[in-house]
């Protein structure tokens, strides 16, 4: 049965000619769409229709005056893994249209012809409206539709699975020849991290490490390699209401860097040195040799024995409170000593959160080879504390492969 021209969502909200729109979804998506599927989606998941003025400030109420334009999260993906939305103009008390498009081409390049006031405002509308939209995601049963007859289903799983992993890392996973990191998360989390540690290279103006333009976006180079051994440059945009650096876009070019507001006369080298080596706490450079210099206390051994006991492996609820204890104390000892030897024993695992760095000796329960579990120190005013116990899992290797990208595990 051949689909009519025009296509309800609902009855005010129409896909004025329905074939273009999935010509233009089949192309962009690789995959055979489902109209109904699409408006199943848009109807039942949380957030999906949005509506805005010329002003681009989000409105809730649908009636109001000022409303000219709605972008609808179709719930697809284009092959970049970059949402996309249906984008419809007021007509009367309808609106219509069948135009779909990325939310970084709806604010930067579509609502530009129809903005009232100065385009680079039209940024932090973005921004404004990403916070809004990912709350909202996060949210759903379902974050995007998956087609069974898809051509990237592959790449659609990976998305169900991870649902947080950001565009831009997802397309970082894709350029790399070999990852690093045992998962895409665990990427994503090197990225995130990265962008933490950008407002300390700024503040202290480390400029081998950044260029910034007029709009205070960054390139950094990320520490990583492409499959032709080229550094991975990101952008990375600031959101002034959050105070945060988050990843925006690939610099693969000079002529990218230029598309992306920076000046030529900033690009003669993209020869950046990695932020990923930087270490925000001076002080926490290395960690010390010297048994001397560590504590371990009481409530310390509390919170690790009791309150962090599930961490453990099986069978050590046989090992009495003492026992286990001496096992930190021994895994500590054995740390620094080996420490004297090589000062990269001890690994460096940066705290995006508390804007520090810690670091990490292995603990092993029942293990000859390799640990179960790692002991997390902490640089305090006087001494190196012993703070926690985190499981020597993937998660944790992760972080640990992104602060010393190009040493090897234990």
């Amino acid at each position: 049965m051949g689909l009519e021209q025009e296509y309800k969502i609902t009855d005010k909200i129409i896909i004025s000619d329905v074939q273009k729109f999935i010509d233009q979804a089949c192309e962009r998506t690789k995959q055979n769409v489902e109209i109904d599927r699409i408006k199943e989606f848009i109807m039942t998941e949380k957030g999906t229709i949005y509506y805005f003025g010329n002003d681009m400030v989000l409105r809730e109420d649908p009636n109001s005056t000022y409303i000219t334009k709605c972008f609808i999260d179709t719930g697809l993906l284009d092959t970049e893994c970059k949402p996309l939305f249906l984008t419809l103009l007021k007509e009367g008390n309808e609106f219509r249209g069948y135009f779909i498009m990325t939310v970084n081409y709806m604010f930067n390049t579509y609502s530009a012809k129809y903005f009232q006031g100065n385009i680079s405002k039209l940024r932090d509308k973005e921004n404004q409206f990403y916070l809004i939209y990912n709350k909202n995601k996060s949210e759903r049963e379902n974050k995007f539709i998956e087609f069974e007859n898809s051509e990237t289903n592959a790449k659609q799983d990976t998305v169900k699975e991870e649902p947080e992993i950001s565009p831009v890392t997802r397309r970082v996973s894709g350029m790399i020849d070999s990852n690093d990191f045992a998962s895409v998360k665990g990427l994503d989390s090197h990225i995130k991290v990265i962008g933490s540690k950008i407002k300390y290279v700024i503040d202290n103006k480390l400029t081998a490490y950044y260029i910034q333009n007029d709009l205070n976006d960054v390139i950094v180079n990320i520490g990583l390699r492409d499959k032709f051994g080229n550094s991975i440059l990101l952008m990375y945009r600031y959101h002034v209401k959050y105070a945060i650096f988050y990843p925006e876009e690939i610099i693969t070019s000079k002529e990218k860097a230029v598309s992306c507001n920076f000046r030529k006369e900033q690009l003669t080298s993209l020869d950046l040195a990695p932020i990923s080596f930087i270490i925000i706490d001076g002080e926490a450079g290395h960690v010390s040799d010297d048994i001397a210099d560590y504590d371990i206390s009481y409530e310390a051994l509390v919170h690790i024995i009791y309150e962090r006991r599930d961490r453990f492996p099986a069978g050590s609820e046989n090992l009495t409170d003492r026992d286990i204890a001496m096992k930190i104390r021994t895994a500590l000892v054995d740390g620094v000593e080996r420490c004297k030897l090589d000062k990269s024993y001890a690994k460096p695992i940066f705290s995006s959160k508390r804007m520090e760095m810690e670091w990490a000796l292995p603990l092993k329960i029942f293990s000859n080879e390799e640990p179960e579990l790692i002991l997390v120190i902490r640089k305090c005013e006087n001494f190196f504390a012993v703070k926690t116990v985190l499981p020597y899992d993937e998660a944790v290797k992760d972080r640990i492969r992104s602060s010393s990208m190009y040493q090897s595990d234990w």
